[in-house]
């Protein structure tokens, strides 16, 4: 990181789904006829500690803020904007798919769209954000740990080359962004990817063409003057929240978290002594646990 070969990022602590933390119903933009929780959930004040915990937890690990983060599960929606942006935040990034639906309903993506960052606004603050290839990412994550090393490698370096020659000579420098989950690939990988890796680094490092860079370094050294008209609400699977709500079991795991939520906020804190403040500090860090994506991702019958 001191030599600036890597960017290290960060991601909202007990890992939420920030747009349904604060506001449960924007799961209907996508799908609009989804059921959704018989108890609406719209705590945008657990999202914003969800952001200030992971912020608070980086800078007294690595010394300094994080510039970038990512959304989980690259879930994204206006409302989390000015969240993220006031806890310090530069930068975020989620899936090609919201592009396309941010810039018009079923919208073809140019390469020149894809591939370059974008300024979105919200009540007065703003963030760059960056959208992933889904497809490459998906080849490193899911595809390449079947295949030899130096063949997934080059396949990969081709696959680059094409894009650059698709891409319009003024408009540039452009921004190729791969976004994937560590324990989806490396873990498939012969030698955990080092075979894999062994082979890209030194291609993408030869080669002429291509240049590697931080997301933080390249939006500093390029600036976006493009704005989103307006970003659409979902995650980097599928471009919805479905995984998350709208089944009868997520929808009743939501229903038990507003109503453990609500219990706690009966226990005003003029009422708390020492020991009941030591109590509720501990409460409120468990609800935030339960918060996170992870539970609703196993309910449901899309995952089991």
């Amino acid at each position: 990181m001191e030599r600036r070969q890597i960017e290290i990022s960060t991601t909202p602590f007990y890992h939420p789904i920030l747009p349904l933390l604060c506001d449960s119903a924007i799961a209907k933009v996508a799908l609009p006829h989804l059921t959704l929780p018989k108890k609406k959930f719209a705590h945008p004040e657990d999202a914003i500690s969800q952001v200030e915990q992971a912020v608070k937890y980086h800078q007294e690990r690595f010394g300094r803020p994080p510039e970038g983060m990512w959304p989980s599960e690259g879930s994204v929606s206006e409302e989390i904007i000015p969240i993220i942006a006031k806890a310090g935040i530069k930068w975020i990034a989620t899936d090609e798919e919201i592009l396309a639906r941010s810039l018009a309903k079923g919208h073809a993506l140019q390469p020149a769209e894809l591939y370059r960052p974008y300024l979105i606004e919200k009540e007065g603050q703003t963030l760059n954000i960056i959208f992933r290839n889904h497809r490459l990412s998906d080849l490193v994550g899911f595809v390449y740990s079947g295949w030899k090393g130096e063949e997934a490698a080059h396949d990969l370096i081709a696959h680059l080359h094409h894009i650059r020659e698709s891409l319009p000579e003024i408009g540039g420098p452009y921004l190729v962004s791969l976004a994937l989950d560590g324990e989806n690939a490396w873990e498939y990988y012969q030698s955990n990817g080092v075979e894999f890796f062994n082979a890209l680094y030194p291609k993408l490092s030869k080669d002429p063409l291509l240049k590697t860079i931080t997301i933080g370094q390249f939006i500093k050294e390029n600036p976006p003057t493009q704005k989103l008209p307006q970003l659409f609400p979902g995650s980097w699977i599928n471009h919805n929240f479905k995984i998350w709500i709208g089944h009868e079991e997520d929808n009743l795991a939501w229903d038990y978290l507003a109503h453990a939520r609500d219990l706690l906020t009966r226990v005003k804190p003029e009422d708390w002594d020492e020991e009941l403040k030591k109590k509720m500090a501990i409460a409120w860090q468990e609800l935030f646990i339960a918060e996170g994506s992870d539970w609703c991702w196993w309910f449901g019958d899309d995952h089991f």
